[in-house]
């Protein structure tokens, strides 16, 4: 045992684990015939190859493919296999029953459950009892499990996937609507009256850490599940790729130790948790029959907890709807509703709530947003939160019913707080602060310095701090009351990031902690350490106390601008509108001031854009293309070379089109693609500005393999 002691994150335990090997020196000379199809080792894989010659070593001349030509080469005895070999834990040998009448030659496949499956040189899959082999056997076993390591611990068989039916299931429609001007005041106005959905009891964390050995040099982290409990339970996934099985990883924090490491089959990816029935839910690429040409998303539920010996396939499903066509290769976003109701945003936007009890499709709808911001289940799960164009869409994730809707500008993200009564929808350059039970008006927080018109994740961080992820390594921690980003966290190289673009869960807020992976070198071993840091910390706390939001500013009532206004037209009307928000923040024209306000009114670059489109007719569906060219009207605020504040807006295609028999998509698109000057007539320049150098906060702390570093 190898301990390391980290000032913050915690003990890091480190228990070493040994992969069995043979030696060549200690192997018999296996037995290959000319022509014998076999695989060898070769660049790190096992490939397919034809013995050519052999000798009494058991050296093979093996001949196979590589970049398109064919090559000879001679493999020692531990790099040759024969096929029934294949993907087995230890290399053929004889074994024997307690009698001694039964015998046969045989590759160890698995061992689990008291059994053992073996894989006989003709190709046949048995499974036999240890306790009816022979004595010699069972003490092979019993020793082979003590050195093997991971190689030992079993890696249960994938169900044949099956396809759901979508047959009636509940269509929900969109809002199909767009953010108008007029309605800028309708949103602090919002009034919703939902239950609170609180995080389940239990779901406490405590700060601490745990370290495991890396397995390979390119091993990596790829999904990270708090658990909680009296252990304080972390689930941790290891691996995702075709070619190994990926590792779970059972962590009690509170005991500083794994105590349980199960296997997966090799490309299976943990998407969620469900503590309550204890099932587990996967996402991997698969072909869901022989005959398939093509790799289809499937997902599959597994019965898991840490005192099994391997996890439980319970259904593997085909995770596409037969009238959905994508073209991209993303992870979806996937999560558990209840232990029955799995909800799923395909590659398309589309979400998908799947009944798993009823193997059926029980619900759908589109989420109207070309950026498409994650959803967010509320702490309980109740609620299935939708960030669209058009605001803030509140659906019940099991029926799939609108319980609520929030009208915004362009909602970009969602932060649900633990304690179920409250959510921070943000907006381009606002988040509204809403109390989803009604029991408190929607206060409105000024946040350019933070938002963005794209998508954002966001946590809450006690009641009056949002921890924004930045597209980089960074978590900004913003301040409610003083509407300012107070403090950043700054994720060191050996820390994972949170986003990776492959729909994987590495980093979360919860219950107040900070749940991340960092990886680590202790006396010449490398491993992953996993834990929970409170928030803020102690340095963060004394800042945040002490703070004053005008020494933050670089911008406010008596600094001088000139205007500056590039424009394909309205040019005269988009400077006069300028003007004019400078006069009404106190500010003060001057053309040779330092600082400048600018405009820029153009076209953006032409995209493509596709539809599914449906005759009301017929009822068939296709998908058709269109391209639009958008207007563009941007807003600089630059004091120097730095800009201190900026926004924009674009006109863009409708998320519905209906279109006459007769009339083009083309044609119909061109004319939603209206000019866009008049935003300027509405702009809302805020009359402070924070500085540039201050987006960050008064400091930082740095998340590391230790923990929380304070800068």
């Amino acid at each position: 045992m190898i301990k390391h002691q980290l000032s913050t994150f915690g003990m890091i335990c480190v228990s070493l684990l040994f992969f069995a090997a043979i030696s060549p020196a200690l192997m018999a000379a296996e037995k290959y015939t000319i022509g014998e199809e076999v695989e060898v080792h070769f660049l790190g894989g096992w490939i397919p190859a034809t013995v050519r010659d052999f000798n009494k070593k058991g050296e093979v001349l093996g001949e196979f493919e590589f970049a398109n030509n064919i090559k000879q080469q001679v493999f020692a005895p531990d790099q040759v296999r024969h096929l029934y070999e294949a993907g087995a834990i230890t290399r053929s040998r004889t074994w024997s029953d307690a009698t001694g009448k039964f015998n046969v030659k045989a590759a160890l496949l698995k061992i689990s459950g008291g059994k053992v499956q073996l894989r006989t040189s003709e190709s046949k899959e048995v499974l036999i009892p240890i306790d009816k082999l022979s004595s010699k056997d069972q003490a092979f076993i019993k020793q082979f499990q003590a050195k093997a390591g991971l190689v030992a611990i079993p890696v249960p068989q994938l169900p044949s996937v099956i396809e759901f039916t979508s047959a009636g299931a509940k269509s929900i429609p969109g809002s199909g609507r767009r953010w108008d001007a007029r309605e800028d005041a309708a949103t602090g106005k919002v009034s919703l009256n939902l239950e609170a959905d609180p995080i389940r009891k239990g779901l406490e964390l405590k700060q601490a850490g745990v370290g495991f050995p890396s397995q390979g040099h390119h091993e990596r982290l790829s999904s990270l599940i708090p658990l909680g409990g009296p252990d304080n339970w972390v689930l941790a996934s290891i691996g995702e790729n075709e070619r190994e099985p990926t590792r779970l990883m059972w962590v009690a924090l509170n005991k500083q130790s794994i105590k349980r490491i199960q296997m997966l089959p090799a490309g299976e990816m943990l998407m969620d948790y469900q503590a309550h029935s204890r099932q587990m839910l996967t996402y991997s690429k698969r072909k869901i029959s022989e005959e398939a040409k093509d790799l289809q998303p499937v997902l599959t539920i597994w019965q898991a907890e840490p005192a099994s010996e391997e996890p439980k396939a319970i259904v593997s499903w085909n995770a596409r709807v037969p009238d959905d066509t994508s073209w991209h290769n993303s992870v979806p976003w996937v999560r558990f509703a209840t232990g029955s109701l799995v909800v799923q945003r395909t590659e398309t936007h589309r979400i998908l709530a799947w009944d798993t009890q009823a193997r059926s499709l029980s619900w759908q709808t589109t989420q109207e947003s070309f950026f498409a911001p994650e959803p967010r289940l509320s702490a309980g799960n109740k609620y299935l939160f939708l960030p669209e164009e058009g605001g803030l869409r509140i659906l019940d994730s099991a029926t799939g019913t609108v319980a609520g809707q929030v009208p915004m500008d362009g909602c970009a993200g969602v932060a649900v707080h633990d304690g179920g009564h409250q959510i921070g929808a943000i907006s381009r350059d606002r988040i509204y602060v809403i109390d989803i039970t009604g029991s408190q008006p929607t206060r409105t927080v000024a946040a350019n310095s933070v938002s963005s018109p794209f998508g954002i994740k966001c946590h809450w961080v006690g009641d009056e701090l949002l921890a924004f992820e930045s597209a980089g390594s960074d978590m900004v921690l913003y301040s409610l009351d003083l509407e300012l980003p107070i403090w950043t966290f700054k994720f060191d190289h050996n820390a994972y990031m949170g986003t990776t673009g492959n729909g994987a869960r590495k980093r979360s807020i919860i219950n107040d902690h900070l749940i991340y992976a960092a990886s680590f070198s202790v006396s010449g071993n490398t491993g992953l350490a996993v834990g929970a840091v409170s928030l803020p910390g102690a340095k963060a706390t004394a800042a945040i106390g002490s703070a004053k939001r005008d020494d933050f500013m670089i911008i406010k009532a008596g600094t001088k601008f000139r205007v500056d206004v590039a424009a394909i037209d309205h040019a005269s009307e988009i400077r006069q509108a300028l003007l004019k928000e400078i006069s009404a923040n106190g500010w003060i024209h001057d053309q040779t001031a330092a600082n400048v306000i600018k405009a820029d009114y153009g076209r953006g670059e032409p995209r493509e854009i596709r539809y599914e489109l449906q005759s009301i007719r017929t009822g068939s569906t296709e998908i058709q293309s269109a391209s639009i060219t958008p207007f563009v009207a941007k807003v600089q605020i630059l004091v120097g070379k730095d800009e201190a504040w900026s926004t924009l807006s674009s006109s863009g295609p409708p998320p519905i089109v209906s279109m006459r028999e007769g009339e083009s998509l083309q044609s119909e698109i061109d004319r939603s693609n209206r000019p866009v000057w008049s935003f300027y007539q509405s702009l809302d320049i805020p009359a402070e500005i924070i500085d540039p150098k201050k987006r960050g906060g008064v400091g930082h702390t740095a998340v590391t393999n230790k923990g929380l570093v304070d800068g």
